[in-house]
Parts: structure tokens; sequence; C-alpha cells
């Protein structure tokens, strides 16, 4: 009898079952693959999330103190705290605001970034907590978060330090400093461009003893000269008048005896 077409012959059974099992192991070589690129992808993931992490805590870290950073992480704000006997300093660049006027930006920034980044050394090496600038006043205390057991001994020496420093940098500034102590008042306020920072009529004395006091010196109130008169060499001022405080006895350190 004719053939319509020719019988298309099929495979034997073991080769059937040859062909299956070569397609299961191409599939599932396949989708063990796609696994293994997944949690390759997801473990990258995780890692770069862990570095955006430490660059934030890091960061974190540089604008406040340690001890806060916990406490903000542990309980998302800071208990404002009272705290006695803190030392704050004041040193201010007396020639800055004369010297902006007609100068580059860049060459004004590159000096005070300088000269900051020398002060922050220095308030570090004596147990100052640098606290902020203001324009082109830098603020510090001692005694806040750490205890030490003379806060103005350690403020004195730190503006000792800058007094003798500052000149000898380029442009040759000049810089004034003023020492108060007493209690302040610590905290965080704000939720944007977080500062810690401190209030009271402790710094407010210590900003007016700086900014009445005598250029190229270390200037203190009567409260802090008591607590190293033993320890320097100074001269009085006398009676100063400040507005909204009345008078305000100021004496001017000029050397340190133990020096």
């Amino acid at each position: 009898h004719p053939h319509a077409g020719r019988d298309v012959p099929l495979a034997a059974p073991d080769q059937r079952e040859e062909d299956g099992h070569c397609r299961r192991v191409v599939v599932g070589a396949g989708a063990a693959g796609a696994g293994v690129v997944m949690r390759d992808q997801e473990q990258a993931h995780l890692q770069a999330i862990e570095i955006e992490k430490k660059r934030a805590d890091d960061l974190l870290h540089v604008i406040l103190p340690d001890s806060v950073v916990e406490e903000l992480k542990a309980t998302d704000s800071v208990k404002p705290r009272r705290h006695e006997n803190v030392g704050v300093m004041f040193c201010d660049i007396v020639e800055v605001p004369h010297y902006c006027d007609g100068r580059e930006p860049e060459e004004v920034l590159a000096h005070l970034q300088q000269l900051v980044e020398l002060f922050e050394e220095m308030a570090l090496r004596h147990g100052l907590e640098k606290m902020k600038t203001v324009g082109d006043a830098f603020m510090a205390t001692a005694g806040l978060l750490k205890p030490v057991d003379n806060p103005v001994l350690n403020c004195v020496k730190c503006g000792l330090e800058m007094v003798a420093a500052t000149p000898a940098l380029p442009p040759s500034w000049h810089v004034r400093v003023g020492v108060h102590v007493g209690p302040v008042i610590a905290g965080v306020i704000g939720r944007r461009q977080y500062l810690f920072d401190v209030w009271g009529d402790t710094v407010n004395t210590a900003a007016r003893v700086e900014s009445l006091g005598a250029p190229n010196a270390v200037n203190v109130s009567a409260a802090a000269w008591h607590h190293i008169s033993h320890l320097c060499h100074s001269d009085a001022y006398g009676r100063v008048y400040v507005k909204g405080k009345g008078e305000l006895e100021m004496y001017r350190v000029d050397k340190l005896i133990e020096d």
C-alpha cells in the first residue's frame, strides 16, 4: 500500500527518560544559579546599608559628644542636665572682621580652618570639649562631660597656648581669651542640624569677660581667678562695668607658675 509519508521513529523508552533527566538537570542548574545571584545581590545590598549606617554614625560622633550620641540613639532625645563647676572659655580672633573685607572667601576660610583645627587639637590635649564656633569665636568647656580636677586651670592652659600659637601662623592674627566658671544647663534642642550646647549666666559672663578683656591675653573673671590664683602670675584690671550685670572684677593671666 502506498504511504502518505514516512513514519517518524519514536525514541526508545530509555532515550526519552535520559532526555527528560537532562532537561531537569539544566533547569535545576539554572534555578540554583539564579538563587546564588540573588543571594549575592542581597548580601551586597546589606553591606551597602551597613556602610551608610556607619558613615552616618561616624558623622554623628563628629558633631556630638560620644555620650550624647549614645543617649540620642537609645531614646531619640537628650535629657537636659545641670552641671556644676564648669569652666567656659571663649577665644575670639581679633582681626578677622577687618581681614575679611576685600579678600576672597577661599583665602579667609583657609586661614580660619587651619587655626580652628589647631584650636581643636589644643582643646583635646587639655581635656576641653569643643562646643562650637560662633563666627570667628571658638567656644569650649572643661568639666562638662568629663570630670577634671580644676576646670579653670584646663581652660587657662589651653588659652595661653592659643595666645602664643596664633601669631605664628599666617596671617599673624591675635586672639583674646575669656574664662569664667560656674553652673550651666546642657542639652540638645531642635530636630535639624543638631547642636549640643550650654546655656546660663556662666556662659554669658564668659563671653563678656572675653569681649571686655585685653587682646593677646587670657582674661578671667574673679570667680575663675580664685581657682588658679596660687598657680599663676596675674594682673588685676579692677572692676569693669558690664551692661545688664553691673560691675565685674577681672584679671589677666600672664603665666602659670608651673611653667
